[in-house]
């Protein structure tokens, strides 16, 4: 699958540059940029956490994030850019630590604690995770109505795991990176109209290995509510979805499969 989006990505950057060639990238100045959003909504998956990867120590593809009292979530999303003409350079994180306490309805093994049916469970996990990456900027139509990036960049998955119950406890954490390719699509339907409209989505894949892939989609409206000189300020309203994936290569894996959406974004974004 990851071939494919190589395949996609190499074809979207050749594409837009035999249409751009004749641009002049001079005429683009040096900016930087800051953004934060919240998001909110559902969340859905599961959470497979052996004990030094013994067969024995973990139920197969449990807790589900329901059955320890997960369903919706909050997330929190900072990311700074540097322009210089029309190449891009961007690093961001968003933090994600849901929590949850329910009643299990049948016995769970979680990291090698058993926790009988009946048992009430407190749980907290962290998904936070880290971005950096390149993009470089296409313009199209008479005044630029139309901007195309394609990106190329890396994701770090910074995951926490416990699980508590009277005299039980179990514990995981680590940290796991992994490549992200896509491609961010930015349109402004009228010049006299400060509002544009933002697709952004980033792909990943595991390739099979011990690699964190977190694949994201976002649509965002953007409204221009304060501009001068080389200062703009814009809110921001959409949807998100996000979708993470880990799996390493033990006897019995350490397995995250979580997905995120649709989920409610709200932020503002500052110009410079």
């Amino acid at each position: 699958m990851m071939r494919l989006y190589v395949a996609i990505f190499l074809a979207l950057v050749l594409l837009v540059n035999h249409s751009t060639l004749a641009q002049d990238a001079n005429d683009r100045s040096t900016s930087f940029s800051l953004g934060g959003a919240y998001l909110y909504g559902p969340i859905k998956g599961n959470i497979q956490t052996p004990l030094g990867g013994e067969p024995g120590t973990t139920s197969s593809h449990r807790p589900t994030l329901k059955e320890i009292g997960i369903d919706r979530t909050s997330a929190w999303d900072v990311n700074g850019e540097f322009r210089w003409r029309a190449e891009r350079f961007y690093l961001g994180a968003q933090f994600i630590q849901p929590s949850g306490s329910d009643t299990l309805d049948e016995p769970l093994i979680s990291h090698g604690v058993t926790f009988p049916a009946g048992t009430h469970v407190s749980s907290d996990i962290g998904l936070n995770w880290y971005r950096a990456g390149y993009g470089h900027e296409f313009d199209f139509g008479d005044n630029n109505q139309l901007r195309l990036t394609p990106k190329i960049g890396a994701a770090i998955l910074d995951f926490n795991y416990k699980l508590d119950s009277d005299g039980l406890s179990a514990k995981r954490s680590y940290i796991k990176a992994g490549p992200q390719l896509g491609a961010e699509f930015e349109w402004q339907p009228s010049t006299r109209i400060p509002l544009s409209l933002d697709l952004d989505v980033m792909l990943s894949d595991d390739f099979g290995t011990s690699v964190a892939a977190i694949s994201t989609e976002s649509l965002v409206a953007k409204y221009r509510f304060f501009e001068r000189q080389s200062f703009s300020s814009s809110a921001m309203i959409g949807v998100a979805f996000e979708q993470m994936r880990y799996e390493d290569n033990q006897s019995v894996s350490n397995r995250v499969h979580v997905d995120l959406g649709p989920m409610l974004l709200i932020g503002i974004d500052l110009r410079f």
